[in-house]
This record gives structure tokens, C-alpha cells and sequence, in this order.
């Protein structure tokens, strides 16, 4: 078992709020369990920064990404302890996602089909001849593919209130359908067997504009009903998957809402992030499990 846990998440979910909000917290909260090395990861270290400099001091959300851009941002967690009067540092594991255009990703992963309850939707266009995909979509589908591969963990950043509910939940059931054929193959398992290698996080954003989602299981089952089924009773140990809730910019943030009903957060004056070292823990205590 590898320690590099994927990140993954559709347009609107939080994932780069999130990762910019941990790259201020872990950078100034002394008292933090873990620390950041961008040692081999300096574009990372530019972009993170660059992100929470618009939060923080200009109160600025982020835009959204170009739907043909693929931006790489990877670091890895540390843990620091101090033993005898001498600090030590261990590297626990490392976190990697991309950063792509979301109405991309959803071209991809989540196109407009009907599925029934128990289908896993296929990962589209792998019929069409080379030449005739969007460039975008190969390049996409090629680093996904990669970082599935080279992942023993994965991390889903789950929209509470997302644009097109079915849509998220077709692009999580197709990520971890590709995840699934992968340690299939990877491991020479049968089709229908359990994978007891990953660990799954399912983490429920924007905590601070749904009060309810301190019921992160019952809102997961609502919200990706086709992922979690596939996660939590199918095709992965119950143990090695695990739901989280978090705010990422505080319970005291206002929002906005569209004539269509979405949510849109307004940045606060002062951020001030709960439960977000929380998965990460789980992750240290899943790889120091399975190291044992």
C-alpha cells in the first residue's frame, strides 16, 4: 500500500477552497498535528499561496477553472514530534489532486443519461476514435487515470448543493468504478470481490450553510446515493470507508442565493475552518494500520 491519497471533487465543491484554507491553517496553527512540505511540489506551494492570499486578504473566492486547464497541486503531510528536547519529522503520506475545469469533468465523467439505481455509469467516449475526443478530455482522462493508478486512497469532496445533484453522483460512481477495475486488475481480483487495500473518505462540505449536515451519513444517502451504495456496501471493506463533514471558511459566513436556489458563500471577515485536519488524521491512522 502506497501513501498518496487522490483527491477528488466536481465544480463548486470546495476542493480548492479547502486546500487553500489547509495551506493557511497548517502553515500558522502551531499547535497542528501535521506540516506541509512542498519541497518537490514548488508550483503547488505558488498556486496554494496565491489562493489564500485572494481569501484572506482580499476576501476573494477563487475563479473558476478553464475548462482546458489541468493544474497539478500535490504536498506532502508531515508529522512533527519532539522527543528528548530534538524534534523528529516523519512523512505520513501525500495528498495529490488536479485542478480541471469542472464543466469538463462532468463532460467526462457525468454526461446527460438516465441511469437506474443499480447501474455504474461507464467512463464515455472510449469508442470514439482518438482523433475526434476534445483535447482537453484525453489529457484529462489519461492524468486521471494516472493518479488512480498510483493512489491507495482516495478522497471525494462531496457539494451539499450542487449544480445538477445526479451529475455529482454519476461522476463519483464513475471515478470509483475506475478505481475498482483498477485494483481488480492491479490485483488479479474477480469481479465481484471485496477491495481491502483503499480507504475511502467521503467529506461533506459547506457545513456552515447546512446546519443538517452533522447527519453526514443520512445526507450522503440522499445526496450520491448510487456512490455510496457502491462504496459503503459493495465493493469496500465497511471499516476502510469513512463520511466527514467540514466548513472550510467558518459557521459564521453568510451566503447568496441565485434565482435558481444555489448557494453561494461570501467570504468572511474573519475564516475560521472546522474539522478540516479530520480526515487527514484518519488517513495517518489507515496507513499506520495497514503498515502494521
Amino acid at each position: 500500500m502506497n501513501n498518496k491519497v487522490g483527491l477528488f471533487g466536481t465544480t463548486s465543491s470546495g476542493k480548492t477552497i479547502y486546500l487553500a484554507v489547509l495551506f493557511e491553517y497548517l502553515n500558522t496553527k502551531n499547535d497542528s498535528e501535521f506540516i506541509l512540505d512542498f519541497n518537490k511540489e514548488q508550483d503547488s506551494w505558488i498556486y496554494l499561496s496565491n489562493i489564500a492570499q485572494d481569501l484572506y486578504e482580499k476576501k476573494r473566492l477563487p475563479e473558476p477553472t478553464d475548462r482546458r486547464s489541468i493544474r497539478k497541486v500535490a504536498f506532502d503531510l508531515q508529522k512533527q514530534t519532539k522527543i528528548n528536547g530534538k524534534f523528529s519529522i516523519k512523512s505520513e503520506f501525500k495528498l495529490e489532486t488536479y485542478d480541471f475545469g469542472g464543466e469538463t469533468l462532468l463532460d467526462i465523467f457525468a454526461p446527460d443519461i438516465i441511469l437506474n439505481y443499480n447501474q455504474i455509469p461507464e467512463i464515455p467516449d472510449e469508442n470514439i476514435p482518438r482523433e475526434n475526443k476534445p483535447t482537453e478530455h484525453i489529457n484529462i482522462k489519461k492524468t486521471i487515470d494516472s493518479l488512480i493508478e498510483e493512489s491507495s486512497s482516495f478522497m471525494f469532496m462531496i457539494d451539499p448543493n450542487p449544480i445538477g445533484r445526479h451529475k455529482q453522483d454519476r461522476f463519483i460512481a464513475a471515478i470509483l468504478k475506475q478505481i475498482i477495475e483498477t485494483n481488480q486488475k492491479k490485483f488479479r481480483l474477480k469481479s465481484d470481490s471485496v477491495i481491502d487495500n483503499v480507504s475511502l473518505a467521503f467529506v461533506l462540505t459547506k457545513s456552515d450553510l447546512y446546519p443538517q449536515n452533522q447527519h453526514t451519513e443520512r445526507e450522503l444517502i440522499r445526496i450520491i446515493p448510487q456512490s455510496w451504495k457502491r462504496a459503503k456496501k459493495l465493493y469496500f471493506l465497511n471499516e476502510r470507508v469513512k463520511e466527514f463533514y467540514i466548513t472550510s471558511l467558518g459557521y459564521k459566513t453568510k451566503n447568496e442565493i441565485t434565482s435558481d436556489g444555489i448557494k453561494y458563500a461570501i467570504v468572511p471577515d474573519i475564516i475560521e475552518p472546522d474539522n478540516i485536519e479530520k480526515p487527514l488524521r484518519w488517513f495517518k491512522k489507515q496507513f499506520d494500520e495497514f503498515r502494521k
